[in-house]
Order: C-alpha cells, then structure tokens, then sequence
C-alpha cells in the first residue's frame, strides 16, 4: 500500500520542490501525527506547481483535519480541493478512518452544485426582450401625453393696471425745520448746510452772551466807582464817561450777535421749506424694491413691466400676468 501511495503522489507531484515536504507530511500522517502532517502539507502547499497538484495536497490535509476532529476546517479544505480539481477523490487505501470517504462525497456534492449553479446564466428569451422594449416604449408615450395636457392646460390671464397718476410734488418742509442749529438739514441729510447754519448760529449766540456778561461787569464796575469817596466828582464823571463810551461798543456788538443768529435761523428755515431732501428718491427706489432701477438704460427700452405669477390647482395650472407702467 505504501508502495502504491508514493507511486499515485510521484505521478501527481512529478519531480517538484513541494515532493520532500509531502513526503514528510504523508509520514507523520501514517504514524498518527496529524498536527505535524498538518505543517508539512501546508508547506507542500506554497510550493505547489499546478492546480492539481495543490488539489491533491488539500485532499490529504483535509483528512488529517477530519482525523485530528475538526471537520469545520477538513471542510474547507475539500471544498478547495475539488474547487481545483472536480475529479479529486478519495479511495479506501488512502484513509485509515473508512468515514471520511462518504464525509468528502457529500462535501464534493455540494460544492460541485454550488459551482454549476454560478456558472449558469439566466437566458433572457426574445420575447421577455421585445417586452420590456414595448413598455419602455409605452412609458414614454405616458410621459410625452403627460407634458402635453400639462402644456394646453395653461391659461393665461392679463389682468390691466390703472395708469398711476402724478402725485403733487409735496413741500420738503417738515417740524424739525423750526429748530435752531441746522437740525433741520441734519435730518434731511443736508450735512453741509446743517453744519454751516449750525456754526454761525452757535458762533453768533455764544458772542452775544460774552458781550453781555462784559457790559454786566463793566456797568457794575461804575457803580463802584461812584461810590468810592477818595475820588473827585470830576474824576467820577471822566471815568463814567469813557466806561460808558466802551459799554456803548459792546452793547452793539451783541445786537450785531443776536441779529446774526436771527437772520441766519430765518434763512435756514426758508430754505428747509423750498428745498426737498436730497435722498428721498433714491429712499423711495430702495423701499419700493425696483429692480428696473439698476438696470442699464438699454434694458428700459419697454415703459411696461411684466409681472407674472404662477398658481397651481391640482392638475391645472394658471398664469396670471400683470403689467404695470413704470
């Protein structure tokens, strides 16, 4: 039998580098070391030159699985085997536990059937074929009837807009005007003018305040003069004369003050009341939301502007457009 048995494995293995390691492997499988057998058949394994010839070691190392007791890996193992070589079998004189053989049968089987069923290809017939193509077909009629009885149930409305009349140009007077100072303009955004009739007026005011406060201590200052007693009545007199004559000058300096402020605030409210606010266009494009308004001159060739909006009911749609004058 030994003799037999190195004779089919020469035939099989041939004269390559995995026959030692086979060998060995086969040795400690007859003397009931199955874990050695193992390693020297994993060995053999690597080396292998064909698929047959790995097959025949997976054979071998699958009964030594099976014999050691795990029947999970001797699975596998065969199932590997007769994946390389559907002819792989296993003969009376190679086993030492008769049980294994009907053991790889039913492994064999089942592999062998997986492997037809992924090798066999679903045929598509030619008349599953022209099917799918006529509803293919069918299904872009739908669609295409679809889109149309969408189309015609469009319906478009125009709706006429009343011409806008002119609005009266309203005065650019408002209750700020009547206050000193340039606020006025301030808030019209007049920065200029408001800052100028801002600054004559508090200029002239401020004026009119210190030339008062100066006559006040000067007129107290004669007061005290004439009640001093070290004086003659011709040096009191001198003295009030001249003082008088200063207090004259800037008693006209501080009408000259207030009459400025007067004339200034008159001027600031007359022209608050004759000039609109610069910005009140451009306030009034920004509130309004009209996009016209920064579009270039060559896009408002058209005086009217579309307005269109979409409404849609169920399976109908309605578009009603609106056009309005700009």
């Amino acid at each position: 039998m030994c003799l037999f048995f190195l004779w089919f494995q020469d035939l099989a293995l041939g004269q390559s580098s995995s026959q030692a390691a086979f060998e060995q492997g086969y040795q400690s499988y007859m003397r009931n070391q199955f874990p050695i057998a193992e390693t020297h058949f994993r060995k053999a394994l690597q080396t292998a030159p064909t698929g047959e010839d790995k097959a025949f070691i997976l054979k071998f190392l699958g009964i030594s699985q099976y014999m050691r007791g795990d029947k999970k890996s001797a699975t596998l193992s065969f199932r590997e085997a007769v994946t390389l070589n559907p002819k792989t079998a296993i003969f009376q004189g190679e086993v030492l536990d008769s049980t294994v053989i009907p053991f790889f049968n039913n492994v064999k089987k089942s592999t062998l059937a997986s492997v037809k069923a992924v090798k066999k290809k679903p045929k598509i017939s030619k008349k599953s074929k022209s099917k799918v193509a006529s509803e293919k077909k069918k299904k872009k009629k739908r669609r295409k009837k679809k889109r149309k009885t969408n189309d015609d149930d469009i319906q478009i409305s125009f709706d006429p807009v009343e011409e806008k009349k002119p609005v009266a140009k309203k005065s650019g007077f408002r209750p700020l005007h009547l206050l000193p100072f340039g606020i006025g303009h301030f808030a019209d955004s007049n920065y200029f003018w408001g800052s100028a009739y801002g600054v004559v007026q508090a200029v002239s005011l401020l004026t009119y305040f210190n030339k008062n406060t100066e006559i006040a201590a000067e007129e107290k200052e004669n007061e005290e003069i004439q009640a001093r007693d070290d004086l003659t009545d011709d040096n009191k007199r001198e003295f009030i004369q001249q003082n008088n004559k200063f207090l004259t000058a800037l008693d006209e300096d501080a009408q000259l003050s207030i009459s400025l402020f007067g004339l200034t605030y008159l001027i600031s409210l007359i022209h608050g009341m004759s000039v609109d606010p610069p910005q009140a266009s451009a306030l009034h494009d920004k509130d309004a939301g009209s996009i016209l308004a920064r579009l270039p001159d060559a896009n408002r060739e058209n005086p009217y502007r579309p307005q269109i909006d979409f409404h849609r009911h169920k399976n109908n749609h309605v578009i009603s457009a609106t056009w309005e004058l700009r």
